[in-house]
């Protein structure tokens, strides 16, 4: 397949490159040269002439226009996009006629990073892509999106644009706003608070290190479906406040159990219903070679690690290694790595 990339930036380079690694062919175009440059050079494999895909891997508020010029200049047999937002870009790209050659697409796969030197040939694989052919969309501009998200490892997903905004602000635009206001509110922390923070505050405000650049116009053009999302959730806040002020540990459980519910339905591994692991922990010193140590053990006594994360300690050359291993196997697992004179703990301790 030869695909021209429109924004070399870290997820049209991602792309790119994961392109190439499946044997496709990529020209990039960027307004800024060197980017280009250095994105074609890290992907090595381009073409002259017209391409059989146009993706505009740009900015939300820049894919109309980019879409646009590339369909006057003819410069693809088909047109998609990465955008986070689809029902705007829908019927932006109806009004120039474009509608027929134009599938949407938006790969559930990013990070924190900017630009293409952080990019990563294996961003998408495992990943859901989301293709939102609209009633317009001929068979086979949505045959080559679906070419283009396999070969990159992603899974297809089909949606109508519309549905995908509702989608996106419940497991995406949703969470960043609230990621955010919760790390916002840490401005008003003391510092001597902060210090005693444990790996739950960071798991929580994690996306609030996203790129405003990148987020505000997201935010915007999905705002209407984001705030019908938001509301209810604002209104069960104000009920909660009352519950703490009232000291209502029935209504506060009920929270917590809500909140257990709620985070079950979240697909596990591989997009599998969420199951219970055994969870342990290990001391794991700050030096080079000690987790392939770990690992060479975990080997040994064939436990696979389904999930791990890991909490740095303040003021202690080591972090805390938190694994989830197959039900049955936590104990015997911290058994065999004390014995090694590893310092590991099972959940309860």
């Amino acid at each position: 397949m030869k695909v021209i990339i429109a924004g070399a930036g870290f997820m049209g380079t991602s792309l790119g490159m994961a392109i190439a690694r499946a044997g496709g062919e990529v020209r990039f175009m960027d307004r800024n040269s060197e980017h280009a440059e250095l994105a074609s050079a890290r992907v090595g494999k381009t073409f002259k002439g017209v391409g059989d895909l146009f993706v505009a891997a740009v900015p939300t508020h820049s894919l109309s226009q980019v879409i646009d010029d590339a369909f006057q200049q003819n410069l693809a047999m088909s047109f998609t996009d990465l955008g986070s937002t689809k029902t705007n870009v829908q019927a932006e790209v109806e009004t120039i006629g474009a509608a027929e050659r134009f599938c949407g697409g938006h790969p559930m796969a990013g990070s924190e990073r900017s630009g293409p030197t952080g990019a990563r040939s294996d961003l998408f694989e495992g990943r859901p892509w989301v293709i939102t052919p609209s009633e317009k969309t001929n068979p086979a501009s949505l045959a080559l999106v679906r070419e283009l998200a396999l070969s990159v490892g992603a899974l297809p997903v089909l949606l109508t644009p519309e549905g995908h905004d509702r989608a996106v602000a419940e497991v995406s635009h949703g969470p960043q706003v609230l990621a955010s206001l919760l790390a916002s509110a840490l401005q008003r922390v003391d510092d001597t608070h902060l210090a005693i923070a444990g790996q739950g505050l960071r798991d929580t405000t994690r996306i609030a290190g996203s790129h405003r650049d990148v987020w505000a116009p997201i935010l915007s053009t999905n705002g209407a479906v984001i705030a019908a999302f938001l509301e209810p959730i604002a209104e069960d806040l104000h009920r909660v406040i009352d519950s703490l002020k009232a000291g209502d540990a029935q209504a506060l459980g009920a929270l917590i159990a809500r909140g257990n519910v709620g985070r079950e339905r979240i697909p596990g591994k591989h997009g599998s219903t969420t199951r219970e692991y055994d969870q342990i922990s290990v001391l794991l010193p700050d030096r080079p070679g000690q987790l392939a140590l770990l690992f060479d053990i975990f080997g040994e006594l064939q436990v696979n690690v389904e999930d791990i994360s890991m909490e740095h300690s303040p003021g202690l050359p080591a972090g805390l290694l938190q694994l989830s291993l197959p039900v049955g196997r936590g104990a015997e697992t911290v058994e065999a790595l004390i014995e090694r004179d590893w310092r590991a703990f099972t959940l309860s301790g």
